[in-house]
Order: C-alpha cells, then sequence, then structure tokens
C-alpha cells in the first residue's frame, strides 16, 4: 500500500488505493469494538474506542507529510 498511496496523483491510482486498503483492513474494523470491549471491559469501552480512532486519525493525517520529508 505504501508504493501506492505516495504516488497516487490521478484518480485512477486512488480508486485502486481506496480498494487495496479496503481489502487489507475490513476484518479489523468489524472487530475493533469487540477486541476493546474484551480488553478494557464494557464499562470503558466508549474511552477506549474514542483514544484508539482518534491516535489513528492523527496518525493517517500525518502519514502522507512524513512520507514525502524521507
Amino acid at each position: 500500500m505504501l508504493a501506492i498511496w505516495p504516488g497516487s496523483t490521478t484518480l485512477g491510482r486512488l480508486v485502486l488505493f481506496v480498494i487495496v486498503k479496503g481489502l487489507s483492513n475490513r476484518d479489523f474494523f468489524s472487530m475493533m469494538p469487540t477486541i476493546v470491549g474484551d480488553v478494557f471491559g464494557s464499562a470503558r469501552v466508549a474511552v477506549a474506542m474514542s483514544m484508539i480512532v482518534t491516535a489513528w486519525a492523527a496518525g493517517c493525517l500525518m502519514d502522507k507529510s512524513l512520507l514525502t520529508r524521507l
């Protein structure tokens, strides 16, 4: 995926990236709440999920800028 994303300057390459990303992460999204609930307990699922998704979003936003600087 890292070979596709930095060079996605056209719509076709961006669509290819979205398809590959979706196929590789489809089970992760559906299992994440269950695993977080099992690890942290049902009382803390909301807080744990919000922290995980916030950290994940920050990493996704910085990904492109960090790759272009390397």
